[in-house]
C-alpha cells in the first residue's frame, strides 16, 4: 500500500515537532540544572560568610572575657548599681558599688531642726569622690562612674568592720577601696590600693576630686556653714579650709576629715 503525498508531509511535520520537543526540553533541563547548581554556590558561599564572621563574634568575644587589654573595663562601665548598709553605735552608712564609696552618712546620736537624724553626706547634692583612670587608649573614665563588684565585709572580734571593693580591671591592673568603720568612733579609714599603676594613672599621677557640700542642719543655714571646716594634715602641720574655700594640694596629706559644730 502506497502512502499519497499528504501522509509523507504529515510525517515529517510530526518528526519535525518530536525533535522540537525534545530539543526544547533538553535545553530547559540543562538550565535548570545549572540553577541548581549555581544556587548550591551561593548557599555555600553565604554560609562561609556566616561560618567566617561567627569565627569573628567568637574571638571578640574571647578577647574581652579574657582581658587582653584595656577593655577589660567593660564589666566596670556597664555595671548596675548596688547598695550595702554598714553601722556602728554612732554612724550608719550606706556604701555603693558605684564608685566603690559612701553614698550616704548619717549621724545616730544628732538630730535636724526637724527633729530627723542629720545626714552629713548625701548623693543627691552631687557628693562624691573620684579620680581619672585609663580605660582604653586615649580614653579616661572618673572612678566614681565605674561599678564595683560587690562588697567583702569581714568583720574583727573588736566590732571594727572592713568594706572593700574591687574593680573589675584586666588581668595585671586592680582597683581596691577599703573602708575600715571602727566602734564608737566617728573615723572612718580608707584605704586604696593598686597595681599596674603606670596604666592606670597618666604620668602617674592620682589626682583626686572630692566633692561635698554640707545639708541644712538648722534652721539658718548661713551661719551654720560659717561653722563647717575641712580639717586636714600636711607635713605633720595641721590646718583647714571653710566649706566655700577651693584649694588645690600639691603635696601628699596624712587625713582629711570634716568637721561641723552642731547645737
Amino acid at each position: 500500500m502506497g502512502m499519497d503525498r499528504n501522509t509523507v508531509i504529515g510525517f515529517v511535520l510530526l518528526g519535525l515537532l518530536l525533535f522540537i520537543y525534545l530539543f526544547t526540553a533538553t535545553k530547559n533541563s540543562q538550565q535548570l540544572e545549572r540553577q541548581k547548581l549555581q544556587q548550591a554556590d551561593s548557599l555555600a558561599a553565604v554560609k562561609k560568610v556566616q561560618e567566617a564572621l561567627h569565627v569573628v563574634q567568637d574571638s571578640v568575644k574571647v578577647k574581652v572575657a579574657t582581658g587582653d587589654s584595656l577593655t577589660g573595663f567593660n564589666k566596670a562601665i556597664g555595671g548596675s548599681e548596688k547598695l550595702l548598709t554598714v553601722e556602728n553605735d554612732l554612724l550608719r552608712i550606706v556604701f555603693s558599688n558605684k564608685g566603690g564609696q559612701p553614698k550616704e552618712v548619717i549621724l545616730k546620736k544628732f538630730k535636724l531642726y526637724d527633729s530627723s537624724l542629720v545626714q552629713l553626706l548625701d548623693s543627691s547634692l552631687g557628693n562624691h569622690l573620684s579620680y581619672p583612670i585609663n580605660t582604653a587608649a586615649n580614653q579616661t573614665a572618673q572612678i566614681s562612674d565605674l561599678y564595683f563588684n560587690d562588697a567583702r565585709v569581714e568583720k574583727s572580734a573588736d566590732g571594727t568592720q572592713t568594706i572593700t571593693y574591687s574593680l573589675p580591671a584586666p588581668k595585671g591592673l586592680s582597683i581596691d577601696h577599703q573602708f575600715v568603720i571602727h566602734p564608737d568612733s566617728y573615723l572612718v579609714d580608707w584605704n586604696l590600693t593598686t597595681t599596674g599603676t603606670g596604666q592606670l594613672f597618666s604620668q602617674n599621677n592620682l589626682n583626686i576630686d572630692w566633692h561635698s557640700e554640707m545639708k541644712k542642719t538648722q534652721v539658718y543655714v548661713y551661719y551654720e556653714k560659717r561653722l563647717t571646716n575641712v580639717c586636714f594634715s600636711t607635713d605633720n602641720e595641721f590646718d583647714y579650709i571653710s566649706s566655700k574655700t577651693e584649694k588645690t594640694f600639691e603635696k601628699p596629706v596624712q587625713w582629711v576629715s570634716v568637721v561641723q559644730q552642731f547645737f
